[in-house]
This record gives C-alpha cells, sequence and structure tokens, in this order.
C-alpha cells in the first residue's frame, strides 16, 4: 500500500549506516548521485555487505519478537504517562494521547517551562532525551507540527520526547521518572 518506504536500520537495532528503500515495482525513480552500477544504478558505490546481513538480521528478529515487545513498552509508556500528570499537574499535555502511536515514545508538552532547561537538568543527571519541535528562534511561535496537534502556547516551547528500546526496564523507567520529578522540583515545583 505504499509507493515509496525507507527504513532507517539503526531504529531497529542494525548496525548505524545502513538503511534500506522499497520502491513500489509501478514506480520509477531517478538517481541523484552518478557513478558506477550498483543498487540497481541508483547509488554508486560498493555495498557495505555486513552491514546489510546485519539489517537483514535485525528484521528477522523483530518479526519473532514485535509482539511481546511491543506488549512491555506500551506498558512502560502507560506508566510514563500516569506518573507525568503527578510529576506536573495540571501541566503536562501528552500529544497524540488517544491516537494510534507508537509503543516506545512519549511526546509531551510542560506548560509554563522551556524543553532546553529540562533537557540541561536530564542531561546533568546522565539521562539522553530529545526537544520536540516546540519553538522557533524567537521563542514567540511554535512549529507547525505542534500548531497542527493544537499544542498550547505555554506547553508547546516544554515539549519534549522521551523514547526507549527493548532492553529498557519498568525500573528504568521509574529512575527516569525520579530524576524527572527532580528536574521539575528545580524548575518551578508544579505546573
Amino acid at each position: 500500500g505504499v509507493d515509496l518506504l525507507t527504513v532507517a536500520g539503526h531504529k531497529m537495532y542494525a548496525p548505524k549506516g545502513v538503511g534500506a528503500l522499497y520502491v513500489w515495482p509501478g514506480m520509477t525513480i531517478e538517481p541523484m548521485v552518478f557513478g558506477g552500477g550498483q543498487e540497481g544504478g541508483l547509488r554508486p558505490g560498493t555495498e557495505n555487505v555486513p552491514y546489510i546481513v546485519g539489517l537483514g538480521k535485525a528484521a528477522e528478529l523483530a518479526l519473532t519478537d514485535i509482539a511481546q515487545e511491543a506488549e512491555s513498552q506500551v506498558e512502560i509508556r502507560r506508566l510514563m504517562e500516569a506518573a507525568l500528570t503527578d510529576l506536573w499537574d495540571p501541566g503536562v499535555v501528552v500529544y497524540g494521547k488517544s491516537a494510534p502511536r507508537l509503543p516506545n515514545t512519549v511526546y509531551c508538552g510542560f506548560r509554563k517551562l522551556n524543553a532546553g532547561d529540562i533537557l540541561s537538568g536530564l542531561m546533568a543527571r546522565d539521562v539522553a532525551v530529545s526537544g520536540g519541535a516546540a519553538c522557533h528562534g524567537d521563542g514567540t511561535d511554535i512549529s507547525y507540527v505542534l500548531e497542527a496537534m493544537g499544542a498550547p502556547l505555554d506547553v508547546a516551547p516544554g515539549t519534549i520526547r522521551f523514547s526507549w528500546g527493548r532492553s529498557t526496564s519498568t525500573m528504568m523507567a521509574l529512575d527516569l521518572l525520579k530524576r524527572l520529578g527532580d528536574v521539575l522540583d528545580e524548575l518551578g515545583g508544579e505546573g
């Protein structure tokens, strides 16, 4: 049901630097770089066979483990979302909460906070987390993505994304929430 589909290998535990492109048989694409005839003439250069094999193995493992993994990751997501409300009540918004979404991701905004401040506090506590597409450089306009999602103006600047992988445990999620709680306390208590 798709014309083009890209797969980033590192997103499914394959080696970093390998990917795949599915092209629907009826679709024609043109090369952007010219040279040898590798990749069906679409991309010159020697294929990295060990990485390609790694991508294939990662895809194989994903097929066998995906149902069990998704169930475990949804449980962590539920735990995270419930705890976020307790940490910054009533000032946290979980985006897409009622929509179908990835089991291993929580995208949320903290009212009256700045994502950079939250990220700095978490990094100081050895937590790697991403800022959301919250603000443009002037700090007054929210991104078109958050605007389309209906993000309130006082929440969008505090938007961050938490994600985790197959080795993340409930205990690790609880530890993250403790560290996040410490950061939020430092930034001003409750929302």
